[in-house]
């Protein structure tokens, strides 16, 4: 975890935030994992989990609709009371997730005992490569020498201007959910129909 010796400082995200295979692109960032119930296992979502293989297989295999768990307030208040420094927490958003809500639980937690204390949380309203975009640039602006305010002014107006497009590779999940009526998604996958969609900006 890397630290400055003028201004020391820790940038929090959840699982949601992108992984990378490449060699230290994120090693400044301290990631708290959601919990992924499938059927009656239960899969942490963190560097160890096989997403791509294990998870997806029990996932299809599976009748039932997945469901994920938020990190606590009580993860993210250790974080931030572990060390000394302003903090900078970015959620996976708050329409899909209570992460955001954790991580606000957890600031009044820790301001309660030190009020002193500098922590922004920002619900990112995205997820995946836009919390990666928004880890990076909170750190070159701190890196860059900028104050707490600054940092989180130029975030907050950063985050608003972005959205993600995302395809789904198949309908399967939103069956399984109600979302899609399992007459439609099987048509839509036979007629190999993938959507492009968007969050709202």
């Amino acid at each position: 975890m890397e630290q400055t010796a003028r201004t020391p400082y820790r940038i929090i995200g959840d699982s949601c935030c992108d992984y990378t295979t490449e060699p230290g692109a994120l090693d400044f960032l301290t990631r708290v994992p959601l919990t992924i119930q499938v059927g009656e296992e239960t899969f942490v979502d963190d560097a160890s989990l096989d997403c791509c293989g294990v998870l997806l297989e029990r996932m299809r295999a599976c009748p039932e609709a997945p469901h994920s768990a938020c990190p606590s307030p009580e993860q993210f208040q250790a974080l931030c009371e572990e060390r000394e420094g302003d903090v900078y927490i970015v959620t996976l958003s708050s329409h899909l997730s209570g992460t955001y809500n954790s991580a606000l639980q957890a600031r009044r937690l820790v301001l309660e005992e030190h009020p002193e204390k500098n922590i922004f949380v920002l619900d990112s309203r995205s997820t995946a490569g836009s919390m990666v975009l928004l880890v990076q640039k909170a750190r070159e602006l701190i890196r860059s020498g900028k104050s707490f305010a600054e940092v989180t002014d130029i975030l907050s107006s950063y985050a608003k201007g972005m959205f993600i497009l995302f395809a789904l590779e198949s309908y399967d999940m939103l069956i399984k959910t109600g979302r899609m009526s399992k007459v439609a998604g099987l048509l839509a996958g036979a007629l190999n129909i993938h959507a492009v969609a968007c969050n709202t900006p």
